[in-house]
């Protein structure tokens, strides 16, 4: 039998219109995009830059195709959430305080 897709091959991603490969290619592309902007934020770390905006960001994108990156930004939410919550109480307390 012949491979059903336009792909020149038989492969584990035969099927109408190749898709196991087009999941494939968008996981990798996916992967790619969201490294280099990764790695744009951690450099923004030490170089002048908005590294607490596009760390987020560039978890968000893997985080489409990657579970691994799911669980750091839910984590790093929690974080925020958290240190938003201390800031709320301590400004509370001093606005008290006078």
């Amino acid at each position: 039998m012949y491979n059903q897709c336009a792909c020149p091959w038989p492969s584990k991603y035969s099927g109408p219109n190749c898709f196991g490969l087009k999941a494939h290619a968008k996981k990798v592309l996916i992967g790619i995009i969201g490294g280099i902007v990764l790695l744009a934020g951690i450099a923004m770390l030490v170089l002048p830059g908005p590294a607490f905006i596009v760390i987020p960001a560039a978890l968000a994108i893997l985080a489409t195709e990657f579970e691994w990156a799911e669980r750091c930004k839910d984590r790093a939410v929690r974080k925020c959430h958290e240190i938003r919550e201390r800031h709320q109480k301590k400004k509370r307390e001093r606005a008290s305080a006078y």
